[in-house]
């Protein structure tokens, strides 16, 4: 019964994250992008400021936790599969190359913020990318996991 309802909060969370982070690759980031420079990185800036007291935080967190929960509570190779998508997909990529490219946006110098600007907007996008498809292949694999008898 627990394993049944990690898979299913997993599955859910998965889902949510996957739209977050779909939020963000089809139009936040273009939006930002038609913005004068400064006025994207003030925006940017506040939402990450912003996502850090959101209910954002515990979800992004708990489902890393379930995720690797089934990982090793399972020996179902879906199930297996999915949690590590969504562990290296999501939360690895979000903690070594979204959120330092995040802090270098806020710690940037006033005289580079253009120049940081635009190649954060490209690099930041992409490892979004990476998180989005991520979320959405936990959340697919999940999906046939519960929808089909073993």
């Amino acid at each position: 019964m627990f394993q049944q309802m990690l898979l299913l909060f997993t599955l859910v969370s998965s889902g949510l994250m996957a739209g977050v982070y779909f939020v963000f690759s089809s139009f936040m980031m273009k939006s930002l992008a038609l913005l004068p420079d400064h006025t994207a990185v003030v925006c940017m800036n506040c939402i990450n400021r912003v996502i850090l007291k959101s209910l954002f935080m515990p979800i992004f967190f708990a489902s890393t936790l379930s995720s690797l929960m089934l990982v090793f509570l399972t020996n179902d190779l879906y199930v297996r599969i999915a949690g590590l998508i969504y562990f290296f997909g999501m939360f690895a990529c979000t903690a070594v190359k979204n959120v330092p490219l995040n802090n270098a946006l806020r710690d940037a110098p006033k005289e580079q913020l253009a120049a940081m600007w635009t190649t954060y907007l490209t690099v930041w996008t992409r490892w979004n990318h990476i998180r989005t498809i991520s979320c959405l292949f936990c959340f697919m694999l999940l999906l046939y996991r519960i929808s089909t008898p073993i």
